[in-house]
């Protein structure tokens, strides 16, 4: 059962209903998981950090294969399992080789 329910039109702020309407044109639903998922109860707010991700990811003078392991240090250490999911492939894919990454969240639980 998920945590928030699902945005929908009715639920953000009246004056923020056409940038969702948008937003979930061009991302084909309301997103069910991740941080869209939450992020889209705010339209606005989730435009903005959109943005960011997307000058972060695209037009950053960092390597993809520098932020990819920054990305899966970052998880392991705050320990996102979402995170580590959504970037573990995209590291091997940008040459992060197996032994450079951090051996995975499992291996992180249970230690403070």
């Amino acid at each position: 059962m998920a945590r928030l329910p699902a945005a929908t039109r009715e639920s953000v702020p009246e004056a923020q209903r056409d940038i969702f309407d948008e937003m979930v044109k061009g991302l084909g639903s309301v997103p069910r998981y991740g941080p869209g998922s939450v992020m889209i109860h705010v339209p606005k707010a989730h435009r903005w950090a959109t943005s960011l991700n997307h000058y972060l990811r695209d037009e950053s003078s960092l390597p993809k294969k520098v932020q990819e392991l920054a990305m899966l240090v970052t998880a392991r250490e705050l320990d996102c399992q979402h995170i580590w999911n959504a970037h573990a492939a995209s590291a091997r894919k940008a040459g992060v080789p197996n032994a450079a990454a951090p051996a995975g969240l499992t291996a992180k639980r249970g230690h403070s």
